[in-house]
């Protein structure tokens, strides 16, 4: 029987809540994938966050308890677990909490436990945070562009769909979508054609349908001592560069085309979700598979065909000759036209 799949398509693509939750399940199921599993489901948690649709995970509760009491423990586990730690309200058949049966099988002491979910803390709370707020009604539609280098260091933009509004009125919200985005370096199970990592560095996003054009970029290490204490995959933003047409998939110009503007200014997309994401998808994975080549005639040396000094005509040569360098240069018309005047003095006749 052929594996079912459970990559960037399926979780942030065309699939119901419902079909999505049962693909998770078949897929553990022929599988037996813990950690990929796990990985797909903190990415679900981050668009049911963002998104205005329902994507919670609650109907995978029984699958989220097999995985956390029963599966060999690992980084990946240790890592991520603490995001799920509201799945764990009861109590062990051996009468101890049910977390606090998860962080025994998994660590080997709290100093342990507190190493590897130092990270994934604090974007657990800005989960609940941005999760609990409910989507107010609007006559807008709302996307998030957002940008991140591949392991190859390639900067590409990745767009979800239909988000809940970031107003500029509220900057701390938009502050903590920037903070929240980067967990998607903490996953690994997302990949492009050339089967490198997909998401590495986190830049900055912004909200191009919106009239006021939101816009925040990836905060900066606060300080030496913080940067050191802190995971080494929390990332600091560095400066600014330009990405070239190699190296950046232009969705931006793909949203534009695909958009029409109302009179009152409101965005309407011509394509439905689904096959915008199924574009985009396409698009990245094609640039990501293109051979590099490199371009025609561009060359450190010299072109010779642009220092050669092009051949001068026989009617500026002509003209040239035996003139003073003061001399204004008569048109060949009105030379012509003096010759026979001079020829009408003397009286000879026109031929």
């Amino acid at each position: 029987m052929e594996i079912v799949k459970l990559d960037f398509i399926q979780i942030f693509g065309r699939m119901t809540k419902e079909n999505l939750m049962k693909r998770v399940r078949q897929y553990f199921e022929q599988t037996q994938n813990a950690s990929k599993v796990v990985e797909a489901l903190v990415a679900i948690l981050l668009r049911n966050a963002l998104c205005r649709k329902d994507y919670s995970i609650d109907l995978l509760t029984d699958l989220i308890h097999q995985i956390f009491l029963t599966a060999e423990p690992n980084n990946t586990l240790r890592k991520h677990c603490i995001y799920f730690e509201k799945f764990f309200t009861g109590k062990a058949a051996d009468g101890k909490e049910e977390w606090t049966t998860v962080i025994d099988r998994l660590f080997t002491n709290e100093a342990e436990y507190r190493e590897f979910t130092k990270e994934s803390r604090r974007y657990k709370e800005l989960l609940e945070k941005i999760t609990s707020e409910e989507p107010g009604s609007s006559e807008f539609t709302f996307d998030i562009v957002s940008t991140f280098t591949d392991a190859s260091g390639k900067k590409y933009k990745w767009i979800l769909r239909d988000t809940k509004e970031i107003s500029d009125d509220s900057p701390n919200k938009a502050d903590e979508v920037a903070e929240l985005l980067p967990i998607m370096t903490t996953l690994t199970i997302f990949q492009n054609a050339k089967g490198n990592r997909r998401f590495t560095e986190f830049f900055e996003y912004e909200c191009p349908l919106r009239r006021s054009g939101v816009k925040r970029k990836a905060k900066k290490a606060q300080s030496e001592s913080e940067e050191s204490a802190q995971d080494p995959q929390i990332i600091s933003t560095p400066e600014e560069t330009h990405a070239t047409p190699d190296s950046t998939i232009n969705t931006g110009n793909m949203l534009q085309k695909e958009t029409t503007t109302t009179a009152n200014g409101t965005g309407k997309s011509t394509l439905s979700y689904e096959k915008y994401m199924d574009k985009a998808e396409a698009m990245y994975q094609l640039a990501q598979a293109a051979p590099q080549t490199e371009l025609k005639g561009w060359s450190a040396a010299p072109n010779p065909a642009e220092t050669e000094q092009p051949p001068t005509s026989k009617a500026a040569t002509s003209q040239s000759k035996g003139k003073s360098k003061g001399q204004p240069q008569l048109d060949p018309k009105k030379k012509k036209r003096k010759k026979k005047n001079k020829m009408n003095k003397k009286g000879k006749k026109w031929k």
